[in-house]
This record gives structure tokens, C-alpha cells and sequence, in this order.
């Protein structure tokens, strides 16, 4: 058996990434959904659409294809737009049926990505009781954020972002933030992630700016991940999580993947739109090519099931020609599916392959370097 054959791949649907509503409380420049929802009408996904996802996702978990260790996990990450544009009445109807539905030895865990302008108390203390995990958006300091997550009126979101977040931390509500790794970012990390440290944010998931016309420079994100990673050793701070460097560092040590890009995920992730269209990525939600079909007109294991999930999973698992003689593939998997997609088509080669060599290569380097830090270091990943 080559290297190739034995990358982990799994049949199961570890998460559904659901666009509740294609509205949106910030304009962000960078933004790789709003081409796609400015070209409709506002919409939201309907609560009877939701009822009969589901019910199918239920019947993929009772068939041994759900999510979590005992594969009886119903995942759902709830995007936009800005998902809280929905309102807390329609989140009330959400979390209705799911225990209506929803049984022992199942169980519904319920992800938000917010952009936390929206965030009140009433909000908060929704979050807090039924323990949706929270994600939200912030890029760095105020010079950092306001330069690309602007407001309709094109002012700076950073102020209203960080009192959602005050009220996040006031309730002890674990969160997580997701920054856009852009070249002004990527110019200073440790001064990035002093930042964060200094505003007791210690869950931290860094995403290079990527859209299907414009990308971060590789070389600049290579050189912010390693910087990156030393300064995060050097804080030596076992609180400060960042989800790139935590899985990379599970994949060294024998571990499972938490993060979709480390696990050759096509098919268990997937995205639905508004209207219902269920997509092989939420990334590529908008995308005729990765349509899968309809969530109305199909249930899930059909199209799951179907002639274009097959064609599109092939392509997708084929990874490129490269990945035979990588020294790292097993810890890769290849890379992000969108990524790949972007590098020339299924199969691609990620955009960011020769960054990620090199800070695999980095963390090898360093681990071999360190002594009481790999105490820290195993410590993230325990």
C-alpha cells in the first residue's frame, strides 16, 4: 500500500456548514461569499428546510455516519452572511425541534461564526443555555480589523466587535476568533498575537486571505506561520490554542485531525446554501461545478450517494502528482479542497503546498530544538 492510499479518508458527515441568511450586518472587502449573495435577493433558509435536514442528517447518524467519537454526533455550524441576522426567534424555532427531534444516545452540537456586532446580552445568555460554540471574527488590532471589515456606511466594525465580545467573556462563554491572515497582518505576528494574548482571547484560528480571484502571497504567509509559531512558543502560555498549529502537531504525534483541511474531508463537510443547494464545501458554495443538488427535491444519503458526489469525491481524494514523494502528505492530506481547487482544479495542488512544507518542516525542526517546551507543546494538543 503507497502513501497515497493509506491518507485517512473517512464516509462520514462530520458537520454540516449551514448559510442560514445571505444578509449581513459588515461589508468586508475580502469577503468570498458576497459576489454569490449580491447577486440575490435578501433570503433566509427556512425552518421546514431545516426540519428535513435534520431528520436526513439523523438517519445518516443511526446508519453510523455521524460525527464524534461514537459517530452519534449531529454537527452543525451555523455561517451567513452574519447568522445572527436571522433573529433569536428563528434561532428559539431552531433549537425547538432540535430537541423535539433529537434523542439520547444522539446529540446536536451547534457552532456559530459571527462577525459580533449583533452580540447583546440576550444573545449571549441564548448561546450560554443551549452551549452553542462560538466563533467569531476579528482580524487584530483596530488598525488591522477596520482596514478590511467595514460597515455598511464603510466605518470600522472594531469597537462593536469587541463589546460583543466583552459580553462573551463576562459570561464565560468559551469562543474562539477567526483572523484573516492578510499582508498587513502578516507583517508583525508577534505583535499579533501579543495582541490577543493582552486581550485574554487565547483560541485562536488564522486564515490566509483567499478568494477564487485574488490569494495572500504564499512566500508572506510561509513567513508569518513560522514567526508565528516561534513566537507562540516563546510566550510558553499553555491557555494560547491556535488551531493550525494544534492539529498540525496532533497529525506528528498519531493523532486525529480536528480541522477539515488535515483529514482528506471531501464529502464531510458539507455546505448548504439558502434556497437548500448542498454544496461539496461551504467554500464553494455558489459554484455550479460542486453542486450536488438540491436539499428540497433529494434527501442527503441520495446525493451523498449519487454519480456527481462520486466523480467530485475521486477527483477530490486523487491528490496531486506531488504528494507521492512529499515527506509530509500523511501529516497534510493534501491540503484544503478549496485551496486545491483554486491551484488548477481537482486535483490541485494547494496554494499555500510550499508554505505549509515549510512550517510542517519548522515545527519538526523546533521540536527537536526544544526541552521543557515540548511540555507545552504536547500540552495544547492533550
Amino acid at each position: 500500500m503507497n502513501r497515497l492510499e493509506t491518507a485517512p479518508a473517512s464516509e462520514r458527515l462530520y458537520n454540516i456548514i449551514l448559510k442560514v441568511t445571505n444578509h449581513c450586518t459588515l461589508r468586508c472587502s475580502y469577503c468570498y461569499v458576497r459576489p454569490h449573495f449580491e447577486q440575490e435577493n435578501r433570503a433566509e433558509m427556512s425552518i421546514s428546510l431545516w426540519e428535513k435536514i435534520l431528520r436526513e442528517y439523523m438517519e445518516l447518524a443511526r446508519g453510523g455516519r455521524g460525527s464524534g467519537t461514537d459517530h452519534r454526533t449531529i454537527k452543525v455550524t451555523w455561517h451567513g452572511g452574519e447568522p445572527l441576522c436571522a433573529g433569536l426567534p428563528y434561532f428559539r424555532q431552531v433549537v425547538q425541534l432540535q430537541e423535539r427531534l433529537v434523542s439520547p444516545p444522539y446529540r446536536v452540537v451547534n457552532a456559530i461564526t459571527t462577525n459580533g456586532v449583533l452580540l447583546d446580552e440576550e444573545w449571549v445568555d441564548f448561546l450560554r443555555e443551549h452551549k452553542f460554540e462560538v466563533g467569531v471574527s476579528l482580524d487584530g488590532p483596530r488598525e488591522i480589523h477596520d482596514r478590511f471589515r467595514k460597515t455598511h456606511e464603510e466605518t470600522g466594525s472594531f469597537d462593536s466587535v469587541m463589546k460583543g465580545i466583552r459580553l462573551l467573556q463576562q459570561a464565560e462563554i468559551p469562543f474562539g476568533t477567526l483572523s484573516v491572515v492578510t499582508s498587513e497582518s502578516a507583517a508583525d505576528p508577534r505583535q499579533l498575537l501579543a495582541f490577543f494574548a493582552d486581550q485574554h482571547i487565547f483560541n485562536l484560528n488564522f486564515i490566509p486571505y483567499t478568494t477564487q480571484q485574488d490569494w495572500l502571497d504564499p512566500v508572506v504567509y510561509s513567513e508569518f506561520s513560522t514567526d508565528l509559531f516561534d513566537a507562540w512558543i516563546s510566550l510558553n502560555d499553555e491557555r494560547m490554542y491556535i488551531r493550525d498549529f494544534a492539529n498540525i502537531l496532533a497529525r506528528i504525534f498519531g493523532r486525529e485531525s480536528s480541522l477539515c483541511e488535515y483529514t482528506n474531508c471531501f464529502g464531510n463537510y458539507l455546505g448548504i446554501d439558502t434556497n437548500g443547494d448542498v454544496y461539496m464545501c461551504d467554500l464553494l458554495i455558489g459554484d455550479p461545478r460542486f453542486l450536488l443538488g438540491s436539499a428540497l427535491g433529494s434527501t442527503l444519503t441520495d446525493l451523498i450517494q449519487g454519480a456527481r458526489y462520486k466523480r467530485l469525491q475521486g477527483a477530490a481524494r486523487a491528490n496531486h502528482p506531488s504528494c507521492s514523494e512529499c515527506p509530509f502528505f500523511m501529516i497534510c492530506t493534501g491540503g484544503c479542497m478549496y485551496r486545491r481547487h483554486l491551484g488548477g482544479g481537482l486535483p490541485g495542488r494547494d496554494l499555500y503546498c510550499s508554505a505549509r512544507q515549510r512550517l510542517i518542516s519548522h515545527i519538526l525542526t523546533r521540536l527537536e530544538e526544544l526541552d521543557t517546551g515540548v511540555r507545552h507543546v504536547a500540552g495544547v494538543i492533550n
